[in-house]
């Protein structure tokens, strides 16, 4: 299994609304492209440094062409400043070209207990799962910056090979640095899940089209309970949405995905 590295991007001032954050060779995908999770984190992190570390409220990412590890270029423009919330567009460039542009409005955090909340899926404790990236079983196609613990049924069977009836799963994770979540954290962990296609059978490439992220509270380190659930799945387009919890049941954000599906077996 690889070595497992820190979901860590820092974001240096080049110029006014300019940052310089380095994605380095490790986000790149087998298949050869940027994991798109760390394309959204890198403006993510840049656009905390704009605004001093203030709480992105709600980011919605648009992924517009591959890029190429290196040092990349986030340009930062200020949509509309508030009292209580701040609108900001981001802008990520890859040799030159725009990769990625990102919308984000940042303001005040949530405080203590949600009036009302969906509640985490039913899961065992952690004593009653395992890591499903069992090198014996199939190798590890996650990039390697979160720990992960799944119950001994759905994820750990697609893990060991099995197709599943439906491609909705949940699991403990713990970002392996135990550094706070915030949103470039959380773009990471919600982009890393396997394909809902794939849970289902049948294999490809999927090129995200749109990640949008609500981040309710920051801060939170150790173990949270994920779920991703399928809205919709067609022959070459699925959306997914999926939630983060703390242990004791509090969301922290939530996210979906829009992604177009390329079977293998439809590639040249």
């Amino acid at each position: 299994m690889s070595e497992i590295q820190p979901a860590t991007f820092r974001a240096e001032r080049i110029g006014t609304g300019e940052y310089a954050v380095e994605l380095e060779q490790r986000w790149v995908l087998p298949f050869g492209s940027l994991f798109g999770g760390a394309i959204m984190a890198a403006p993510l992190a840049a656009l905390d440094e704009h605004t001093g570390g203030r709480n992105v409220v709600a980011a919605s990412c648009h992924f517009l062409r591959p890029g190429q590890p290196g040092t990349c270029v986030i340009e930062i423009e200020d949509v509309k400043e508030g009292r209580t919330a701040s609108t900001h567009r981001a802008t990520l460039h890859s040799q030159g070209q725009p990769i990625a542009t990102l919308l984000a409005t940042v303001g005040p955090e949530t405080e203590g207990k949600p009036v009302f909340a969906d509640p985490p899926p039913p899961i065992p404790d952690r004593s009653g799962c395992s890591d499903p990236r069992d090198p014996a079983a199939m190798g590890d196609h996650w990039i390697p910056f979160q720990d992960v613990l799944a119950p001994n049924d759905r994820l750990v069977r697609f893990k060991s090979g099995e197709v599943l009836d439906e491609p909705d799963i949940a699991s403990w994770l713990r970002l392996a640095d135990d550094e706070p979540i915030d949103a470039a954290r959380l773009a990471l962990l919600a982009d890393n899940w396997p394909p809902a296609p794939w849970l289902l059978g049948t294999y490809g490439i999927m090129t995200t089209v749109e990640l949008n992220l609500h981040m309710f509270s920051s801060g939170h380190r150790g173990w949270t309970i994920g779920q991703m659930r399928a809205r919709a799945l067609f022959d070459g387009l699925f959306t997914v949405s999926g939630t983060l919890w703390t242990e004791e049941g509090t969301p922290i954000g939530e996210w979906r995905q829009v992604a177009l599906f390329s079977p293998f077996d439809e590639q040249d």
